[in-house]
């Protein structure tokens, strides 16, 4: 006998799992239409998608496929008790034996049958050459070190987030396979009725598959990494925040470039110390209004906007930060919607990534500035900017 190759392997695990999807499939037929969506929703994405598409292709169904539908379904519940409470309610005692709930036993079950299908579905396409041996030793090999103990290493805070947002009865199934002092601090940290779901679920659950555990672990350890990735983003970018708010002896209370008190209004103390004959139209050298003494602008010459920009960005970071944290918010807001792109390049850079998005859209917002009125905001923020330098002789050398 020629013994099957990896491919026919492939081919045997990949039949057998479209063939249990169809069993399911069949078997969430006979549901109505109400208890027939909410298994649907309480399935894994790829394997409801995969049981709404053979729902379509079913066909006709011969008898020998529904009994064996059903006899796969009833022999799934056989392992799990009658009384078992329903797992989306948070009840005081347990409830009767009615057909709601043995219904959503039901679905507990079929959770379980599609947590199987996915597992064997990952396998099937991610570890195609893999024997039986092979799965063996890395079960063997996730024993020796098991995803609970990853679970442990993390921060408690950030796992019990995660797991706030789980089913109980998923709870149930982490809290009994983790060391009882994580468990503890877990449930220390849900909310009263969710934990106490969750422990009513722990002695009425029925041995959870090595499979199935495993992707169950695997899931919860993903989002618990995703978090805290993005915990340590958040915390580097108001780590970064304060740094410069301690160089430049600004109140937090101070509107900053995170714009994170930006709809609320705020005065600007340092436009009012500006000198009004600043703001007043320059009469410094005579005016001819003489055709032919007349000033002609250079066809190459820059525009007084790309010249107040082009100054503004020779600024080190520092100075620039400071020029812009010395006026109010909405003249920074009007300035940078007026700025050409190196200058609002240049400010992205500058500005935490937890804070980036809310930059852009405070800034598509900000209605069209009249050029009189933007020349004048950046007009004083070049005043600004000469107010802060150093004379050249206390500069200190690059």
């Amino acid at each position: 006998m020629i013994p099957p190759t990896s491919n026919d392997g492939k081919s045997l695990m990949e039949a057998s799992t479209e063939h249990r999807i169809r069993l399911l499939a069949i078997a969430i037929e006979g549901l109505d239409s109400v208890d027939a969506a909410l298994l649907l929703e309480c399935l894994p994405e790829s394997i409801s998608t995969r049981v709404g598409q053979s729902l379509k292709e079913l066909g006709e169904i011969s008898p020998h496929e529904r009994r064996l539908a059903i006899e796969t379904i009833e022999g799934l519940m056989a392992s799990v008790p009658e009384s078992a409470p329903p797992e989306t309610e948070y009840a005081e005692s347990e409830p009767p034996a009615t057909t709601e709930n043995q219904n959503r036993s039901a679905f507990h079950v079929a959770e379980l049958h599609a947590a199987e299908l996915h597992a064997a579905d990952v396998d099937s396409r991610e570890l195609p050459q893999q024997s039986a041996s092979t799965k063996v030793d890395r079960l063997a090999s996730n024993d020796s070190v098991p995803r609970s103990l990853l679970l442990e290493s993390q921060p408690i805070e950030v796992v019990a987030s995660v797991l706030s947002e789980q089913r109980p009865i998923i709870i149930a199934t982490v809290l009994r396979h983790v060391p009882s002092r994580l468990g503890q601090s877990i449930v220390q940290r849900l909310e009263i009725g969710l934990a106490k779901a969750a422990l009513e679920w722990i002695p009425k659950l029925s041995p959870t598959p090595e499979l199935v555990l495993d992707e169950v672990l695997s899931g919860i350890e993903s989002q618990v990494l995703q978090l805290r990735s993005a915990n340590e983003s958040r915390d580097q970018g108001d780590e970064k925040m304060r740094e410069l708010l301690s160089v430049l002896k600004v109140s937090e209370e101070v509107p900053t470039l995170n714009f994170e008190e930006m709809n609320g209004p705020t005065s600007s103390p340092s436009i009012s110390a500006i000198p009004q004959a600043y703001l007043a139209p320059s009469t410094t050298g005579p005016v001819s209004t003489d055709p032919a003494t007349a000033f002609v602008i250079p066809l190459h010459r820059k525009t007084d906007r790309e010249e107040l920009l082009a100054q503004l960005l020779g600024l080190d970071d520092l100075d620039l930060l400071r020029v812009l944290y010395s006026h109010s918010v909405d003249d920074v807001k009007r300035f940078l919607a007026g700025a050409n792109k190196a200058m609002r390049s240049r400010i992205e850079k500058l500005t935490p990534p937890n804070a980036l998005k809310r930059l852009r859209r405070e800034l598509a917002t900000v209605p069209i500035v009249e050029e009189k009125t933007w020349r004048e905001i950046a007009g004083r923020m070049e005043q600004t900017a000469h107010e802060l330098q150093p004379e050249p002789s206390l500069r200190i050398p690059a």
